[in-house]
């Protein structure tokens, strides 16, 4: 048991005596987001990251909580990516099986260009707004998925590859010519809530 708050620009956690739901209580005292660390990674192919300050990565599972008890049960069994006891090894598997199955079974490997990059956030979070109720978790979903990493980061690594960068490939690129922010933020936005407990079970 215990609680999850903030103070000032850090994020901790403590023992609370009453608190008997075995919950966390993540408080809201302090709006920001913290500032995201930008690499580049070249596996398998030389892409641009944004990492979230450890703080809001906290912040960030606590959200995943929240949503997966409404949207694991919605999903089909063959959704492998980022679900417990599934992952990508579980997923070869199952596509072997279903190959092996007939005689000339075959698979196709795509990938959608930009797509990350390219994801309107105001359709995100209506198809959000349709399960989600609670208003609290719809401020914290709300605060994350609107965030532009691109406002306030700091880079790590070697800057003379940024220029092999592929400009579909990079935040930084859309952001300068307008892209990021080109459609109009979503108007159905949840008050500040300064308070949200989630269950630790």
């Amino acid at each position: 048991m215990g609680y999850l708050f903030s103070s000032n620009n850090y994020w901790s956690s403590t023992t609370n005596e009453n608190n008997k739901n075995n919950a966390w209580i993540v408080n809201f005292n302090n709006d920001n987001i913290g500032r995201s660390i930008c690499f580049l990674t070249t596996s398998p192919k030389l892409r641009e990251v944004f990492a979230a300050d450890f703080r809001d990565r906290i912040v960030h599972h606590v959200l995943v909580k929240e949503l997966e008890r409404v949207y694991e049960p919605k999903f089909i069994s063959d959704v492998y990516n980022n679900r417990k006891e599934k992952g990508i090894h579980k997923a070869m598997k199952k596509a072997q099986s279903y190959m092996n199955a007939t005689y000339g079974g075959y698979y196709l490997q795509l990938d959608i260009k930009g797509f990350f990059y390219n994801l309107d956030k105001n359709v995100l979070y209506k198809q959000i707004l349709k399960e989600i109720k609670n208003e609290k978790v719809l401020y914290m979903a709300h605060k994350i998925i609107y965030h532009d990493p691109t406002k306030k980061y700091v880079f790590k690594g070697d800057k003379t590859k940024l220029s092999f960068l592929p400009e579909h490939k990079t935040l930084r690129w859309f952001r300068f010519f307008g892209l990021y922010h080109k459609r109009k933020l979503c108007a159905n936005t949840p008050k500040s809530s300064k308070q949200l407990q989630v269950s630790k079970s």
